[in-house]
């Protein structure tokens, strides 16, 4: 019985082929279908805000002119200053800080306000406008800690000026000085005491004085 054996025909793999401009074509209809799709759908999104669009969102609304012209030409600079403003004072770093974004702003409207240019002459802090402090009567805030209004620099000297006493106060001479300052206030104090006790000590003696005639 013979086996079976592979020829040179069997092994023979059928050739296709395929020139450059098939493939070229190929690739030229899969790219006009992607830019057919991604225009379709660009067309989509278009009808799709067309349809939510609405007649608020017109130039010619006077509610939005009377914002763009007189409020965010303001507000949008304002906006910009307090973002300074919180870099200046870290407030973006930590989670507490003493600067209110909302105060600084109310004080930057009120200022600027375009009706009355004679306030940007004479510029006046949030807490001493009239209306702002007959709010904080009605809502007083809580008071702020040291270490939320103190900068680090002031903060140090602070620091620095109480070491400085305790560090004279603890010295050997200083301390005998002190003592003898305290007990010479006490002694003036005792004396006081006696001297307001004298009036009524005589007073008694008197009325002693008076029983001891009578029964006599």
């Amino acid at each position: 019985m013979e086996l079976y054996r592979e020829t040179d025909e069997d092994l023979e793999v059928p050739q296709v082929k395929t020139s450059v401009c098939d493939i070229a074509e190929g690739k030229q209809s899969i790219f006009e279908e992607l830019d057919s799709e991604f225009h379709d759908t660009l067309q989509q999104i278009e009808n799709y805000k067309r349809s939510k669009q609405t007649n608020d969102d017109c130039d010619c609304n006077p509610a939005i002119v009377y914002l763009n012209k007189e409020v965010f030409s303001i507000l949008l600079d304002i906006l910009e200053k307090t973002l300074f403003k919180a870099i200046e004072t870290d407030s973006l770093k930590y989670h507490k800080s003493p600067f209110n974004p909302m105060d600084f702003i109310a004080e930057q409207l009120w200022n600027l306000n375009p009706n009355h240019p004679e306030r940007q002459e004479s510029w006046v802090n949030i807490f001493d406008m009239d209306w702002a402090k007959e709010e904080l009567l009605r809502n007083k805030r809580p008071y702020f800690p040291f270490s939320w209004i103190w900068s680090k620099e002031y903060a140090a000297l602070k620091i620095q000026s109480y070491m400085r006493g305790y560090w004279v106060r603890r010295r050997e001479d200083v301390q005998e000085v002190r003592q003898f300052w305290k007990a010479l206030q006490e002694d003036n104090i005792a004396n006081k005491e006696l001297r307001d006790l004298k009036p009524a000590i005589c007073e008694c003696h008197k009325k002693e004085q008076a029983c001891t005639n009578n029964n006599l």
